[in-house]
């Protein structure tokens, strides 16, 4: 097992929401990021090198590695089920069962000798296995011990990561820059594209109606709204290095970087735009494409925009009722702060 006494191994950034950029040093000198999933309030981490293990991180004490898990293969994708994490262990060609809700963690074989697994889903008893090589998604039944996969889609290029919502499976089809979906309750099984143009999708998560997804290539992270029919899609963060794998709350996106061993977190500021907590004060539209409208009773105040990072992007001052020309701005997520009030900005 891991030395415990190593507990700082990778740098956790911080991108809040604030007038300046905060950071804080969380875990250092990760060997390489993989896959990220929350389980309870645990960070789980996928890190390969010589070792390859599981690392639980206790997301109120900080620094804290309560456990390590070993495994035999790199951890290339994780899958929450319930208590059951499933285990992608590439360069084994196998996938793994842990209950986490047993304290020996000990891991089961679901399949083995399956060619590149990468992402994984869980839906009606049925695992859900992309191929990365083979170009195919696999369906395996979990009622029978290692079951032998079925295929169940081809023709796909590269397909990495999976998310499910609902009977819908989303998965990023690395090799042609896209995303796409099924009906998994279709006997049909019609394969639908989502959105394109994307620099090697990765890593794929859910939060709501919002899907975030990584650009291996790009070094970024996106979002799109799932219910738009021709979604707008909005960056996040840029500038990572190999963003690997995503994992999301209500009020947080964490990131790793596979090449730096870097884990990256963005805190999301849930307040509404449309409606400021200063009643005398509304600001809309909200997600905004040219202009957006303030309205103060008169009032006089000062209003600034920032970008994720801290970096100042427009700013009025003593102004009252007014149209703000934000066509310069890219489509992104910003801050808008107005006198001392915070509030988050859809860009489209």
């Amino acid at each position: 097992m891991k030395n415990q006494a190593l507990v700082i191994l990778s740098v956790f950034t911080t991108l809040c929401f604030s007038s300046q950029a905060q950071s804080s040093d969380f875990i250092t000198g990760l060997n390489s990021a993989l896959d990220l999933v929350v389980y309870n309030n645990y960070l789980l981490i996928g890190e390969s090198g010589d070792e390859r293990f599981l690392l639980k991180v206790d997301l109120d004490e900080g620094p804290v590695i309560q456990d390590t898990i070993p495994v035999d293969g790199a951890p290339l994708f994780l899958f929450l089920d319930g208590d059951e994490l499933y285990i992608t262990e590439d360069l084994r060609n196998k996938i793994t069962r842990v209950d986490l809700s047993e304290t020996s963690y000990d891991r089961v074989d679901v399949v083995t000798e399956i060619s590149k697994p990468a992402g994984l889903a869980v839906y009606e008893n049925d695992l859900y296995v992309a191929q990365f090589d083979e170009g195919t998604v696999s369906k395996i039944s979990l009622d029978d011990s290692l079951a032998t996969p079925q295929e169940f889609l081809t023709d796909l290029v590269r397909p990495g990561g999976m998310i499910l919502n609902g009977p819908d499976l989303y998965i990023a089809e690395f090799g042609f820059n896209r995303i796409v979906k099924v009906d998994l309750s279709d006997t049909a099984k019609v394969v639908e594209e989502v959105v394109n143009g994307i620099a090697g999708p990765w890593a794929l998560a859910l939060q709501g109606d919002d899907l975030y997804f990584t650009e291996f290539a790009g070094g970024t992270v996106k979002m799109i709204d799932i219910t738009e029919a021709n979604p707008t899609v909005t960056t996040l963060a840029s500038g990572l290095d190999r963003p690997n794998g995503l994992a999301v709350t209500e009020s947080e996106l964490f990131i790793s970087e596979r090449a730096i061993g870097r884990i990256s977190r963005i805190s999301f500021n849930t307040t509404s735009l449309d409606r400021i907590s200063d009643e005398s004060i509304r600001l809309y539209p909200n997600p905004a494409f040219d202009f957006i409208h303030i309205e103060s009773a008169g009032r006089h105040f000062e209003m600034e925009i920032f970008d994720l990072t801290g970096k100042l992007m427009l700013s009025k001052a003593g102004i009252d009722e007014t149209h703000v020309d934000v066509r310069s701005l890219a489509p992104a997520v910003y801050q808008v702060k107005i006198d001392r009030e915070l509030f988050k900005l859809v860009k489209r």
